[in-house]
């Protein structure tokens, strides 16, 4: 259940506060603390509270992209950390979209947790 709530609802902003038109790899490696987190409207009426629920936790959490591509995401919200045990995140620079999969193997969608959208210049 909670892997379906993910997949279906986060897709995250980071805003990177730089000039530059783009973002490397290396600007990504490092801890993220969350500031935000923006809502969707399209949340079924039975899956709102959880809903809530999961966007406040994202709201005290950390994102932690390490240097070897392994992704830790510091949350307290149950089941959530099991879900992220093991996974790696990449980027899509076409895209400016961070990827968090359960199987970095994979070059398509199936194995995708995560998408962060990365805005610059803010």
């Amino acid at each position: 259940m909670i892997k379906n709530l993910i997949t279906f609802m986060i897709f995250i902003v980071f805003a990177i506060n730089t000039n530059a038109q783009s973002i490397t790899e290396l600007e990504i490696i490092g801890n993220w603390h969350v500031l935000n987190v923006e809502g969707i409207s399209d949340v079924p009426q039975d899956k709102k509270e959880l809903m809530d629920s999961l966007m406040k936790a994202f709201k005290e959490s950390t994102f932690k992209f390490g240097q070897d591509y392994r992704f830790t995401l510091d949350i307290e919200f149950s089941g959530i950390t099991e879900v992220m045990s093991n996974v790696r995140w990449g980027f899509d620079g076409e895209e400016s979209t961070i990827l968090i999969r359960d199987n970095p193997s994979q070059n398509n969608s199936v194995g995708i947790l995560m998408g962060i959208k990365v805005i610059t210049g803010r």
